[in-house]
């Protein structure tokens, strides 16, 4: 019994360390820093409620909020946001927050600040932490976290040692390190572009743009970042069919100009989920 109670002690007193200023974390092979925002993918959804394809082995917590996007004739439009309720390894569900509604196949995105991935140790070592939190007194069982999920978050921390050679882009060491996008996995990070060291004509950072070499993830991480630096008070441009088919998710007959306003107030919705608390 005072084995449990000390082993108890010791893995809160780990879980509540102090966040440091921007430790070394890799995330599907790229490197994170406090102005890359993560992504993923709601797999299901049923009425108010969403499943997406993240959960506290990417950093997520319980009560946290993140904005939901729908693909729609090449454009990301925000519908609002995704309140989790309960946060599993690889997954999480949660209560929509919106005048439309969540839909499988939406967009979810959040802040990489706002992750619990900024503990100063490997993401593996948090998952085990994280785990034996959340399991019961019976101590930590890895039945709910899959071979998958520890072998991407153990290919990321195994680039921190090799952190400048996992940069070499096209070299054979970062083709064999680097996770590989799949149509099955939507889920990645992304820094947008600063117009000092990237150019203003581009959403996306260089370096990201280079690690993104399979043309639909590039084009989705490219339309994310032009979300992520556009305006949460400006008007979010849409075509009529765009329109109609958001119009769906509201109850009645809609005129599109009441689309267009309730999609406006579903822009500042999610902007200020993406803002750090």
């Amino acid at each position: 019994m005072v084995s449990r109670i000390l082993t108890f002690c010791m893995v809160c007193l780990l879980a509540c360390a102090p966040i440091q200023a921007e430790p070394t974390v890799f995330f599907r092979g790229k490197q994170l820093t406090f102005r890359h925002f993560v992504y993923g993918e709601v797999t299901a959804a049923s009425g108010r409620v969403g499943t997406i394809n993240m959960g506290y082995a990417h950093g997520l917590y319980e009560a946290q909020a993140v904005g939901v996007l729908r693909r729609s004739h090449g454009n990301l439009l925000p519908v609002g946001v995704l309140r989790l309720t309960k946060v599993r390894p690889g997954d999480a569900f949660g209560e929509f927050e919106g005048e439309f509604s969540i839909r499988r196949d939406d967009i979810v995105i959040v802040s990489a600040r706002e992750l619990n991935v900024w503990r100063g140790r490997p993401r593996s070592s948090q998952l085990v932490i994280d785990t034996l939190l959340n399991r019961s007194p019976r101590g930590y069982d890895t039945g709910d976290v899959s071979p998958a999920l520890l072998d991407e978050v153990g290919r990321d921390d195994g680039l921190i040692a090799n952190k400048q050679a996992s940069f070499r882009v096209n070299s054979d060491l970062h083709a064999t390190q680097r996770p590989k996008t799949t149509v099955a996995i939507v889920r990645g990070a992304f820094r947008p572009a600063s117009g000092d060291e990237d150019g203003a004509a581009n959403s996306l950072s260089a370096k990201d743009r280079e690690l993104s070499p399979d043309q639909p993830t590039l084009a989705l991480e490219s339309g994310l970042a032009r979300f992520a630096t556009s305006s949460a008070t400006g008007r979010v441009a849409i075509d009529d069919q765009s329109a109609r088919l958001l119009g769906q998710d509201l109850a009645g007959i809609v005129d599109l100009s009441e689309v267009r306003i309730k999609l406006n107030r579903a822009n500042t919705r999610v902007h200020l989920a993406l803002q750090p608390r």
